[in-house]
């Protein structure tokens, strides 16, 4: 959460684009991959192939099955995370 003046106008400039590269810490990476993993193999993911029809293939974590996914947790729920988003978007 450093140089976030900067990082909001390089956002603007780039037509609403920004790459931070190692943004999360080691431990929140790890648990992110891990969950990741384990979505794809659970019925909490609906797979979606046709992002770019090349190279991309994911999924749509299906929230309204009542499982609240760490995923979303480590994510939506991640207090840094969140207020840099806030802070670069605006």
């Amino acid at each position: 959460l450093q140089d976030l003046e900067a990082q909001a106008q390089a956002y603007k400039e780039n037509n609403h684009v920004i790459y931070r590269e190692d943004f999360f810490d080691d431990a929140t990476w790890a648990a992110i991959l891990r969950e990741t993993k384990r979505l794809w193999k659970s019925p909490e993911l609906e797979a979606n192939c046709n992002l770019d029809g090349v190279n991309r293939l994911g999924g749509y974590v299906l929230d309204h099955m009542g499982v609240e996914s760490s995923l979303y947790h480590l994510l939506y729920g991640n207090e840094p995370f969140r207020r840099w988003v806030s802070a670069v978007n605006g």
